[in-house]
């Protein structure tokens, strides 16, 4: 969590006062003054844990969608590649409401002080990069195949493996599997996708004319 200034100078005083403590305790029982790295570590967690507040608790409130699901860019490519069909209605509002559970929470982060946009931008950055990683390898040998089949089965198999990763936000803060796939739910939709499953997923980008 990020700390405000008040809060952050509290806990600098806190934290000096409790070293102080242990160092004059030594001094008063005839000891030499030293202190190690892990003493130092211990202190300064036991010092802002007072400090820290509350864990964020991740919501799930997205159950009702007033746009047309099918209209969303990253469903469309789901259906593409055949990972659902038009009449799966419950799968479809189940990855309506990761996608927008995740961007909900990630807002809620960032306006409860619990971490910096910045940090949010890193942790999609890295989505990406992991996404892109997968993709470079398993189409490696399909460059130039025209088996729509075999496109599909590839494609699904990188998102089986994608849907497995997990996340985190300021490599502190976990994300569980419906929120780290809603990341990457988010990172394929938009007019302007950053990421894809089939071969030729950038035919969703908009400006592609």
């Amino acid at each position: 969590m990020i700390f405000p200034e008040k809060k952050l100078q509290e806990a600098y005083r806190d934290y000096l006062g409790s070293v102080w403590d242990e160092c004059g305790a030594m001094i008063l029982a005839g000891k030499p003054v030293s202190y190690t790295k892990e003493q130092f570590s211990t202190s300064f967690r036991n010092t802002l844990s007072k400090y820290r507040g509350p864990e964020y608790r991740f919501q799930r409130k997205i159950n009702k969608f007033n746009n047309d699901p099918l209209k969303e860019t990253f469903i469309q490519q789901l259906l593409d590649i055949g990972d659902f069909t038009i009449s799966d209605r419950d799968i479809i509002a189940r990855y309506i409401s990761q996608c927008y559970d995740y961007l909900m929470n990630m807002q809620n982060m960032v306006s409860e002080h619990y971490v910096k946009r910045e940090d949010i931008e890193q942790t999609e950055e890295d989505a990406f990069y992991k996404w892109r990683e997968k993709f470079k390898r398993l189409y490696l040998e399909l460059r130039t195949t025209t088996d729509n089949d075999k496109v599909n089965g590839i494609a699904l198999q990188l998102l089986d493996e994608i849907r497995q990763i997990p996340l985190n936000i300021a490599d502190s803060i976990p994300l569980d599997n419906y929120h780290s796939n809603g990341c990457f739910y988010h990172l394929s939709n938009g007019d302007s996708p950053r990421i894809g499953w089939h071969k030729n997923w950038e035919k969703y980008k908009k400006n592609n004319g």
